[in-house]
């Protein structure tokens, strides 16, 4: 059977869980932002994902486009977390996140 990730609730309507990425700690959560909120936005080492924006109630309807959604938000904003200045490069950072997330 299939282990189900660690999570718990931090608010009455979010859920939190701790990521670890190499060396870095990330925290990601999902919460209620309203569907005109931000799809995503980062805070320190918290990345807060939107559960009601369009996009990711469209990607909910499949496991795999779950995943690759949070992935994408995820690996979008580590990348402007380390190059804020310079947009090519942060594509460049979550094309190599994106990439490695998903290697065998």
């Amino acid at each position: 059977p299939r282990k189900r990730p660690k999570i718990r609730s931090l608010t009455s309507t979010g859920v939190i869980r701790q990521l670890k990425a190499k060396e870095m700690g990330i925290t990601c959560l999902v919460d209620h932002f309203g569907e005109d909120g931000p799809e995503s936005y980062i805070e320190g080492s918290v990345v807060y994902i939107n559960r009601d924006h369009p996009v990711y109630k469209e990607a909910t309807k499949t496991r795999l486009s779950f995943v690759m959604h949070l992935a994408r938000l995820l690996t979008q904003e580590i990348a402007l977390l380390s190059h804020p200045d310079n947009p090519h490069l942060a594509y460049q950072r979550q094309s190599k996140l994106m990439r490695d997330a998903f290697e065998p």
